[in-house]
């Protein structure tokens, strides 16, 4: 047998049956109702509540539903080409399967270990937005904790460890080992809970609406800043459209 060059080895693809015969050992758990709530209680995550008011206070002010447009316009696209792929070799792995077998085995192992970075970083980021809720959740009952496990290192302020964004992720750890099934009968318990919750916000947003708030709808771009005109809109879209498009990948990592 010839001994394959290094080159060759980077662009070898991988086979479409390959991944399917590994995933005939997988057994499909998650149901339709299962996978809607899983989405749903994606977008209803920790930055809901503060993230549309960052957008319009650093980049584009009232106009920022103009971002929110065309973001769902462009995750959307993004979903279709997901969706299409999936459809096509519908095997687990999502964008690392699929580099594998379009491109080869050098760019599936970078889409790999890209996933990897970005889930590892978004759970820090809710794990921590978490823990920062719960903690004022807790002070409104007079428990405060020890300044050292109030956030992660942070020599300025004192603190170290972030004790609720630890015991959150190995809470959801445990949970995962235990099988999705149990996860996706506890987040549809949590999507019921953030709908009301979300309800209840917009209904109490309704009384402190005011409209002339809204005037200029588009402000004059500052110069030297991302705030204002059209960059600011699109400079808001990007804002928006990162977190949909985890949503996304988080939702077909096993397509079946």
């Amino acid at each position: 047998m010839r001994k394959l060059t290094l080159w060759q080895k980077m662009c070898r693809r991988e086979s479409p049956q390959h991944y399917a015969d590994k995933d005939g050992k997988l057994k499909a758990v998650l149901g339709k109702r299962e996978m809607m709530a899983m989405g749903i209680g994606t977008v209803i995550g920790a930055g809901v509540f503060t993230m549309p008011g960052i957008v319009a206070a650093e980049y584009a002010g009232p106009a920022v539903v103009i971002s929110f447009i065309l973001a769902a316009l462009i995750a959307g696209l993004a979903a279709l080409a997901y969706a299409e792929l999936a459809s096509a070799m519908p095997f687990a792995g999502s964008v690392y399967s699929w580099a594998n077998v379009i491109f080869g085995e050098f760019v599936g192992w970078l889409a790999g270990w890209a996933i990897l970075a970005e889930y590892l970083i978004a759970l820090a980021l809710v794990s921590s937005a978490w823990s920062s809720y719960f903690q004022g959740f807790l002070s409104s009952f007079g428990f405060e904790l020890p300044r050292f496990f109030q956030a992660s290192v942070n020599l300025n302020q004192g603190t170290g460890f972030d004790l609720f964004g630890a015991l959150s992720i190995l809470l959801i750890g445990y949970l995962a080992c235990c099988g999705l099934k149990n996860i996706a009968r506890i987040e549809n318990w949590l999507v019921i809970g953030k709908i009301l919750v979300i309800i209840l916000f917009i209904l109490v947003g309704l009384t402190a609406v005011q409209v002339n708030n809204w005037v200029p709808f588009i402000p004059q771009h500052q110069p030297g800043t991302h705030f204002g005109g059209l960059s600011g809109i699109l400079a808001g879209r990007h804002k928006y459209f990162l977190p949909i498009l985890d949503l996304i990948q988080s939702q077909l990592i096993q397509p079946k």
